[in-house]
């Protein structure tokens, strides 16, 4: 049967229209495995039905459009579908090269045996230490380096997590796919570069000209070798995503460790704990010096230390009366005290005419935190009594023996030191004598 030109014109658009439609369908399917089962069943039956299409047949042919604007909005519907699945697929299923890096840093009570458990979860993902660095001081610290394929990496962040309290984690991803290819193109440029400078020098008829292009060639070669290097290493960081795990040591938490310091004068034993914190007292005489210590905290203090700047006190000058210095559990109470002179005035050379301070400073340690040292500062007065007569001649007199030796114990020191210096001053008088004789003109005729 023959046909118009007219209508063949019209058959061979819609023809051209419903194989496009097919081809679009015929793609969709082939990205989305799952696609809609009537876009399936419409695209067979376009594919059957096209061969023995009717271009005369007016109603066939308003059928086929209908048909092709039915395939249109199936394939907008399977592409919405396959942009759907495609965000959560892999990098590798993309077809990019993708850089992940992670930096994780968790808290636990015990940085070694974390460590540990972390290399360990991640060897059983296929992964592998890459880097370890630990510090001891001033607090336990480890960095471990790992290398995970990019498939594991959410798994092996899920498990270095759980190694400890997670308290800081970021993660950074890196599209190096435009520079992978722009270095593979380079590499290739590079490559072709050398193949046609080896080809000259192999032609080459001078010895410059071979010098020239050895030295081009080696040039063009050293590029080469950088770029392949720079691809390599990139290709690496694609190849294996690298996770930094950051392991401190949770400080533990010390008891409660307190000090209650009572220091007290008394003109006897019997009245010097309390005491009283200001003493007056004679200008000769004895005064009793007591420090009471009480733990009132919670924590077990040892090495329990007294210092009295003042006086030039530690804590082997007290008399232990109750209690221990070494140990003091919570609750428990020590007293020490000292006996102290009072001569002229004085207490251990120092004037308490008109009132004189005595401090005392107590620490201590906590067994929990041995680092740790609680101090308490405490401070008493001794007033002694500067009601006496006048100095007499004898007073002065003696005042003045006691300058005398004073001076003259300081004569002695001098000597003393002088001492071993005469038979250096003798040899030196010596030889300035007889330099001296030398020097002298000779006696003349007439003299």
């Amino acid at each position: 049967m023959s046909t118009s030109p007219t209508n063949q014109a019209a058959h061979r658009r819609r023809t051209h229209r419903l194989a496009l439609a097919v081809l679009a369908l015929l793609l969709v399917l082939a990205g989305c495995a799952d696609g809609d089962d009537d876009s399936d069943a419409g695209g067979e039956d376009s594919s059957d039905e096209s061969p023995a299409f009717d271009t005369e047949t007016a109603e066939e042919d308003d059928g086929a459009e209908m048909e092709v604007a039915e395939e249109e909005d199936a394939t907008d519907a399977a592409g919405e579908d396959a942009l759907a699945q495609a965000t959560a697929l892999t990098p590798a299923d993309l077809g990019r090269d993708i850089i992940f890096r992670a930096e994780i840093a968790v808290e636990v009570a015990d940085v070694a045996a974390a460590g540990r458990e972390a290399t360990q979860r991640i060897e059983a993902l296929g992964g592998v230490v890459f880097g370890q660095a630990t510090v001891i001081e001033p607090s336990p610290r480890t960095v471990l380096t790992f290398k995970v394929a990019p498939a594991d990496f959410d798994d092996a962040l899920d498990q270095l997590g759980g190694v400890g309290e997670l308290v800081d984690q970021s993660i950074t991803a890196d599209d190096v796919t435009d520079r992978v290819v722009d270095l593979e193109s380079r590499v290739l440029t590079a490559e072709t570069s050398v193949a046609r400078l080896r080809e000259f020098l192999a032609g080459a008829q001078t010895v410059q000209d071979v010098a020239d292009l050895e030295r081009e060639l080696v040039a063009r070669e050293l590029e080469l070798e950088s770029l392949r290097g720079q691809l390599r290493t990139l290709r690496d960081q694609v190849a294996l995503a690298t996770i930094t795990l950051t392991i401190t040591e949770i400080e533990p938490e010390s008891a409660d460790a307190r000090l209650d310091v009572i220091s007290g004068l008394g003109d006897s034993r019997d009245d010097a704990c309390p005491g009283t914190a200001e003493l007056e007292t004679t200008r000769d005489g004895t005064i009793v010096w007591c420090v009471e210590i009480e733990n009132v905290g919670e924590a077990t203090l040892t090495d329990i230390g007294l210092v009295s700047n003042t006086l030039g006190l530690r804590s082997r000058d007290f008399t232990v009366i109750d209690g221990d210095l070494a140990e003091m559990a919570p609750g428990a109470i020590t007293r020490v005290e000292i006996e102290l002179d009072v001569d002229d005035g004085r207490v251990r050379r120092r004037a308490a005419g008109s009132g004189l301070g005595i401090d005392v400073v107590v620490s201590a340690v906590t067994t929990d935190a041995p680092e740790r040292t609680i101090t308490v500062e405490r401070e008493v007065i001794v007033v002694a009594d500067d009601d006496a007569p006048l100095p007499g001649f004898a007073d002065g007199f003696g005042r003045g023996v006691e300058v005398l030796a004073f001076v003259g114990s300081l004569l002695l020191l001098v000597i003393g030191a002088l001492l071993p210096f005469a038979p250096v001053a003798a040899v030196v008088l010596a030889v300035r004598r007889f330099v001296r004789r030398r020097n002298e003109p000779a006696p003349t005729i007439e003299e």
